[in-house]
């Protein structure tokens, strides 16, 4: 288990208790806490009511006001963030809660804290509990069972049993220890602690502040038990940012990525069964306190972790020794000589590697303590820095003496240890020197190593083998790729600690985006293929080597997902993971060459067992991983994905089950509507082309539905796609699903890797000059989850295009790389193209359309939230013409949006009514919604939005008049390009729209069922007849009755009046007595302004302001006495921002400005009003004013930056926060 405190006291009681304790907060912390507390307002007002339902504390993580609970955590984080990194040996907070007994109320059971962490054996997660007013047994501070954290190991979570239920009362009665503390004092206990606290007993609140911690290099988990499948065990689920906000922590997260299952081994105890095992853990820390053979090891493990042991041990050495044991294999060096230089060489190793560690974090003590980082030569003192280092660079030279030195070892070995000097210490300090850095680390770490070990045993034969030189090229070389990798995804996972020490790197320099695409595209391409070629070179000596390599390819191809198929993961993504290639590196590469020389050599078994023995646990954990990725990826392929062929077979199943229960119409057409239906199929079967495409048409100067003699050809999958959603409302026909069936393979033919599909389709000469569009992925996805076909998991993808307001952008971008990407994925004439799409990826690169369909694929959850809202934002503000984009008219967003909201997004259902009253405006006298597209798009939207009127009747009507001789409709351009101006449609097109909106309209007039209905009608209007005339007998009689009680009404009436007469001779009682204290107010105000004079009055409602901060009167009557008070006009102008009241926050500020032009902080507060207002170039100015006024204030200069930066003005945003670090370095 790794340290969690940077005390050795702290952490010993920790360790032995389960809890320490410590002072943590100032007194003027606490109050800041408190005060802003009674400012924030939870749902249940911090004093929820008691049921067996909801608990009787105020609990901030079960409160339902999302906005407290991000101020709440907000609040907390800000507080103990800066003492976390004096105390805790990085460790960072995952959550936050305000703990809050009402009194009377707020008893906690027994019970542990919930588990967050996924490897439980070497890390804990903690809590934090710091109260805000001293706390002791009366009001209900926190007891603990002193050592339980030891004695069993369970996952807890919010469905499950403690194993302690069974035994609560006589833990309450017997073990527990009241914890009593003084306000700012904090109490850190490890999750698997028992804990319990009484109700409040005393006359005021009991206030807590709780934070949850987990070690920084971790990504926590959540596990969920569903307790009607108790037999699945746990789930583990990755958590994101704000999950413990939105969760609802009863309920399966759906919205979260599984990460499998865990067995549960979770026990209830007996009274018994805990005294027995609270007695073996004192049994057990008895015996390892005074037993040197368990002492030994901890020393060790601790000078093992002193020097970063688990930074590279398992993870560089492995690799290095593969070369050793490829250069016996090739040499067939002697078995003795060979594992005698091999453990000599390893010592040295060992030694140099951790003086390289060592040496590093001696010169990274000063930033890792800006950043908030533990660093473990902190503690001790400059002689023992310079010892330690001075001892560990004469071990590593000392195991020479065994090996042999020659001239090319002395190099490389003093290469080495130059290079490990001076990569981090002043004056080059090459780890800051950005391209020299990430070689020197990657030369140092990799390159250097292998070719020393590679020389050190070809050297041992006097004669060495043709192979061996060539292996220790082609090793460092390999080598040389996979540290640039590694040092390479180091600084991207150290990016943002980088930034808050100020440490110079690729990542901080160039971005994470860039980074990755260096990794993805230039680097592992690289060196995947040298670890091909040394696989090929090893095996020329070994040619079994290809057997493990071949079952490890398979291995990664049958367990690793498209989307999971990534070189340069996130830190997040690579918990619980392998990095690509790593572990064959690792694990597999040694390992095999151990067991073919073993085969060689019986001898080379001990080196095998030794090898086991000092990497298990990266062994053990590396095939762990595989198994359990090898696990759910079966499991997916057996349950969840059924090959595409299976799904199409199950489609005709379906339909032709379809098919035998309603006879298909189009065979014998009844009526108009399915005359033309059939007309129209039969056209579009006739126009599809051999491979299944529907054609689109462009015309480069449309101007009129008659001037239409200049259409060309365009091959795109869009428009197949938008016509095999119009015909789905006639799958059950056999012709139309021959239509589909043609349509689709045309569309997975068209797939890209990843799910991604382009605009203009693989035969299309322009095809290779665009990038994929969301527009084409999620309307052609949808297309094909309708009909149950699989496509690779394609949302990561997605979601990565997002602006951050959490709009989606059209075109699928490495938005961070643009001219790099440019060049390397872009030819010849398509530069040229290529650019304008650069161009139109800043701000137009949003449509509204587009976005609709993003939401109809992904459907209505949290990630698309925003998406929803800026939908509806744009309807309700009338801004649809400005929001269209690609589209010719905003009848193309009503539809793409009523059939999201037909297909699941009911949030758009606020936008229902507004959309229909629109629609319906447009419709002209003819019944037409202008030509025959925009009628089909709005009778499609109507019957989407389940809105059926009369004047449908109308638009149905006249596209049955408009229907061509062929069966078509014509072509009438329905979206526009941006790059060329050109308009796309086609008669097609068209056709589907058309076919739609006569096949929806004909579920409301099957064959018959408006005879029927006017039957029905008949038969209705007779029986209202008869009981009309019952229904007049009935009012008759209780019109009779209704009097009777008017009767008593009107006595009711009078008594009613005469108590109202009463309350009115009270009201005017207490009119009067208002205008007695009105008049002493008025006297009051009088006294003061004779005694005190204008400011005496102002005091009085500077006081009554700061008691009512948000009695927007008194700032009103306070202005009257003195309306040029700057200080009245900026609380104002707070208050109306707080109420969200930005037009009159806006105007305050203005009129303060009439009177003090010169007040920078008027300016400042004007500035933040206007932004929040999105009035972002009014905002700017006033930002730059405020800096004109007083441009020493660092926080005027990142605020501008921050908006030039949203609003893509990256150069000015650069200076702004240039100008706020060089005044305040140590904040920013």
């Amino acid at each position: 288990m790794r340290n969690v405190l940077i005390k050795a006291e702290n952490q010993g009681e920790f360790e032995a208790k389960g809890y320490s304790t410590m002072p943590m907060l100032s007194s003027q912390e606490v109050n800041l806490v408190l005060a802003e507390l009674q400012l924030m307002k939870p749902d249940d007002n911090f004093n929820p009511e008691s049921s067996s339902e909801q608990s009787s504390y105020h609990l901030t993580d079960f409160d339902g006001n999302i906005d407290y609970k991000i101020k709440a955590k907000k609040l907390i984080s800000s507080i103990l963030e800066p003492h976390l990194k004096k105390i805790f040996d990085n460790y960072k907070i995952i959550t936050t809660n305000f703990i809050i007994k009402p009194p009377g109320k707020g008893k906690f059971p027994v019970h542990q804290d919930w588990t967050f962490v996924l490897d439980t054996k070497n890390y804990t997660s903690l809590t934090l509990w710091c109260p805000l007013i001293d706390t002791n047994e009366e009001n209900g501070t926190l007891k603990v069972v002193e050592g339980s954290h030891k004695i069993v190991l369970d996952i807890v979570t919010s469905t499950v049993d403690f194993y302690c239920k069974k035994i609560e009362n006589a833990i309450v009665e017997k073990y527990g220890k009241p914890i009593c503390l003084k306000a700012g004092e904090c109490l850190l206990f490890d999750h698997s602690l028992l804990h319990f606290s009484d109700d409040n007993h005393s006359t005021q609140p009991r206030y807590v502040m709780q934070a949850i911690l987990v070690p920084s290099e971790i990504e926590p988990v959540f596990y969920y038990f569903d307790v009607n499948k108790p037999e699945e065990g746990f789930e583990v689920f990755q958590t994101e940012p704000d999950f413990f906000i939105f969760q609802d922590f009863l309920k399966r997260p759906s919205n979260l990525k599984s990460l499998g299952f865990i067995k549960n081994q979770n026990k209830l105890l007996t009274e018994e069964e805990f005294i027995e095992k609270m007695k073996n853990r004192l049994h057990s820390e008895e015996a390892g306190s005074s037993s040197l053979i368990s002492v030994k090891p901890k020393r060790f493990l601790s000078v093992f972790n002193l020097l970063r042991g688990n930074d590279w041990w398992f993870y560089k050495i492995p690799p290095l020794l593969a070369i050793a044991y490829a250069e016996i294999l090739i040499q067939d060096t002697p078995p003795q000589q060979s594992i005698i230089t091999l453990l000599a060489l390893l010592v040295s190793i060992f030694f140099v590697s951790a003086y390289g560690h060592v040496v590093n974090d001696i010169f990274d003590i000063e930033v890792d303590s800006q950043a908030g980082k533990h660093n473990r030569m902190a503690p001790l003192s400059r002689g023992q820095r310079i010892l330690l280092s001075l001892g560990l660079a004469i071990a590593g030279a000392v195991p020479w003496l065994f090996i042999g030195l020659n001239l090319t070892s002395v190099i490389l070995l003093a290469s080495i240890y130059t290079l490990l000097t001076i990569y981090p210490a002043p004056p080059l300090r090459l780890k800051e020197r950005y391209l020299w850095g990430a070689v020197a680390d990657a030369a140092t770490v990799h390159a250097i190593p292998t070719l020393l070990v590679a020389t050190v045993f070809s050297s041992l034969m006097a004669t060495p083998q043709s192979g061996s030189y060539s292996l220790a090229i082609v090793a460092t070389a390999w080598a040389f790729g996979v540290g640039v990798r590694g040092i390479l995804l180091h600084q991207i996972w150290d990016r943002e600690n980088d930034l808050k020490s100020g440490v110079k790197t690729l990542a901080t320099k160039f971005g994470v985006a860039s980074l990755r695409f260096w990794i993805n595209y230039i680097v592992f391409p690289l060196e995947a293929i040298l670890s091909g070629v040394l696989v090929l070179l090893i095996s020329q000596s070994a040619p079994l080597l290809f057997v493990p390599f071949t079952v490890y390819l398979l291995l990664l191809f049958f367990s690793t997902e498209y989307d999971e198929f990534d070189p340069s993961p996130s830190i997040k993504k690579s918990v619980g993971k392998n990095i690509l290639l790593h572990d064959f590196y690792e694990v597999w590469l040694p390992f095999s060459l151990l067991t073919l020389l073993s085969f060689r050599q019986p001898l080379f078994l001990i080196l095998l067992g030794l090898h086991i023995i000092l990497f298990y646990s990266a062994i053990k954990q590396r095939l762990l991983v595989l198994a359990r990725s090898l696990g759910l990826r079966l499991k997916k392929i057996i349950n969840l994905n059924p090959s595409m062929q299976e799904n199409l077979e199950k489609n005709k199943d379906k339909v032709q089950k379809n098919q035998n229960k309603n006879k298909p119409f189009l065979e014998l057409p009844s009526s108009k509507s399915e005359i033309s239906i059939l007309k129209a199929i039969d056209f579009l079967e006739e126009n599809q082309l051999d491979d299944g495409e529907f054609p689109a048409e462009f015309d480069q100067k449309y101007e009129n539905p008659e001037n239409r003699e200049d259409w060309n050809f365009d091959s795109t999958p869009f428009v197949t796609s938008l016509i095999l959603y119009s015909l789905y409302f006639l799958r059950s026909e056999r012709k139309v699903q021959e239509i589909q069936d043609k349509g689709i393979n045309f569309l997975l033919n068209e797939m890209k890797v990843g799910g991604l599909w382009k605009y203009w389709s693989a035969k299309n000469e322009k095809h290779t000059t665009i990038p994929p569009d969301l527009d084409d992925i999620c309307c052609i996805s949808y297309i094909l989850k309708m009909n149950n076909i699989p496509v690779p998991n394609n949302i990561g993808i997605i979601l990565d295009n997002r602006n951050h307001e959490g709009v989606f952008y059209t075109w699928v971008l490495p938005r961070s790389m643009k001219s790099v990407a440019l060049h390397l994925m872009k030819f010849g004439k398509a530069i040229s193209h290529s650019d304008e799409i650069w161009k139109l990826t800043d701000r137009d690169d949003i449509c509204s359309v587009v976005n609709a369909n993003v939401l109809l694929y992904l459907g209505e959850n949290r990630k698309t939230r925003k998406t929803t809202e800026y939908l509806s934002d744009i309807v309700l503000r009338d801004s649809e013409e400005e929001h269209l984009s690609f589209y010719d008219h905003k009848l193309s967003l009503y539809y793409m949006l009523s059939r999201a909201y037909f297909n699941g997004v009911t949030s758009l259902g606020v936008v229902k009514i507004p959309i229909v009253t629109k629609i319906l405006n447009l419709q002209q006298t003819d019944g037409s919604f202008g030509d025959e597209l925009l009628t089909a798009l709005a009778t499609c939207a109507l019957l989407n939005f389940n809105h059926v009127v009369p004047s449908l009747e109308k638009a149905v009507t006249f596209l049955l008049d408009t229907q061509q001789v062929d069966g078509s409709w014509q072509r009438i351009p329905m979206y526009g390009g941006q790059l060329d101006q050109r308009l796309f449609g086609s008669a097609a097109l068209t056709t589907g729209f058309c076919v739609e909106a006569l096949a929806r309209y004909r579920l409301l007039d099957i064959p018959g069922y408006r005879q029927q209905e006017e039957v029905k009608i008949q038969e209705v209007q007779a029986q209202l007849k008869v009981d009309s005339e019952l229904q007049l007998q009935q009012t008759k009689q209780e019109l009779t009755q209704s009097q009777s009680e008017l009767y008593a009404t009107q006595t009711e009436l009078s008594q009613s009046q005469s108590e109202l007469q009463t309350l009115q001779e009270k009201l005017t009682q207490s009119q009067s007595e208002l205008q007695t204290s009105q008049t002493e107010l008025i006297e009051l105000k009088s006294y003061l302004q004779q005694t005190q004079g204008e400011e005496g009055i102002m005091s009085y409602y500077r006081s009554h302001i700061a008691s009512n901060p948000d009695d927007i009167q008194l700032y009103h009557q306070a202005l009257t006495i003195k309306p040029d008070d700057a200080e009245i006009h900026l609380q104002l102008g707070d208050a109306l921002v707080r109420q969200n009241r930005f037009c009159d926050a806006i105007a305050t500020y203005q009129t303060a400005l009439q009177f003090h032009p010169n007040n920078f902080e008027i300016h400042l507060e004007l500035a933040k009003a206007l932004e929040k207002d999105k009035k972002w170039d009014e905002a700017i100015a006033s930002y730059q004013r405020a800096i004109e006024l007083n441009p020493d204030y660092s926080w005027l200069h990142k605020h501008l930056g921050d908006i030039l930066a949203d609003r893509g003005q990256l150069s000015g945003a650069s200076s702004s926060y240039r100008r706020a670090l060089q005044l305040q370095p140590r904040i920013f």
